[in-house]
């Protein structure tokens, strides 16, 4: 099993305004450190500024998408986001996953670049990137510290 952490920070874009991001850490790494590592084999020398280019998302807008899952038997195709453009526009550079509730675990697989999917001329294929099974009971917990601690904050 995969051990799930979030961490949240706090970015004062100007005196009256912050914005919150999400750092989704797995087994102790920063996913979005894992995703560049394994986008690197993608891209062309010179661009490698796009492998890896995400931000977290606000707090509450990722718990709500990891929170809107399917069970294994009604599983369909609807992903979630979890990642967005590191430039803070939303849907600039957005990666999904497909998360698959299970009687005792969580599942992500289905990983994927929105812009580089199978339809795309520059296909980035994630089915080597490895599936990440969270324990239910914790990955729950997790969500509900997720969302407490923003709320704290």
């Amino acid at each position: 099993m995969n051990k799930l952490n979030f961490e949240i920070r706090k970015d004062l874009v100007n005196d009256n305004f912050t914005i919150f991001s999400t750092q989704i850490i797995i087994d102790g790494r920063n996913l979005i450190d894992s995703l560049k590592d394994y986008e690197l084999r993608f891209v062309e020398k010179g661009s490698e500024n796009i492998a890896g280019a995400y931000d977290g998302l606000d707090p509450k807008v990722l718990f709500a998408n990891l929170t809107n899952s399917e069970d294994e038997e009604n599983s369909k195709e609807d992903k979630s986001d979890i990642l967005d453009c590191d430039c803070g526009s939303r849907g600039c550079w957005t990666f999904m996953i497909k998360v698959i509730e299970k009687q005792d675990t969580v599942i992500w697989t289905g990983f994927e670049q929105i812009h580089l999917g199978k339809n795309s001329a520059n296909f980035w294929d994630y089915s080597d990137f490895k599936d990440f099974e969270f324990n239910k009971k914790e990955y729950f917990k997790k969500l509900n510290e997720l969302l407490t601690t923003h709320n704290n904050v």
